[in-house]
């Protein structure tokens, strides 16, 4: 971004456009999740190890038998909560990636370091895990 300053601008626009109406302090409402009474700001995990070990769902839940699927129309994309295989996946994962990456250029300006102009800085390296 600090090497085409116009794009930046044009992607903070947009980003700020976004966050605009976005409230840090905003509360959530009090509800009710299968009969429980959940208060406002309440913090809600789901226990996929239990839900993956639960019998009402499963014939001998503890006993690895993955032949128990060959028939089932149970899909690991699907919205059946009885199967969660990969947890909260790619969705949580994009959102824990480009949610910070999109605050970074709403809230701050990138600029060259030490005066350097935006044409002398060097984007050619490619750093990646070995």
């Amino acid at each position: 971004m600090a090497k085409h300053p116009k794009v930046m601008e044009k992607a903070q626009a947009k980003a700020r456009q976004v966050f605009a109406n976005v409230d840090e302090a905003e509360s959530k409402k009090a509800c009710k999740i299968t009969g429980y009474d959940m208060p406002a700001q309440s913090k809600v995990t789901v226990n996929i190890w239990g839900i993956g070990r639960e019998p009402i769902n499963w014939t001998e839940p503890e006993r690895f038998y993955p032949e128990r699927f060959l028939d089932s129309s149970m899909d690991y994309k699907g919205i059946d909560f009885k199967f969660i295989p990969f947890g909260a996946g790619i969705l949580f994962g994009m959102a824990t990636v480009v949610l910070p990456l999109a605050q970074l250029l709403c809230f701050l300006d990138w600029i060259p370091p030490n005066g350097l102009r935006s044409a002398d800085l060097v984007t050619s390296h490619i750093f990646c895990p070995s």
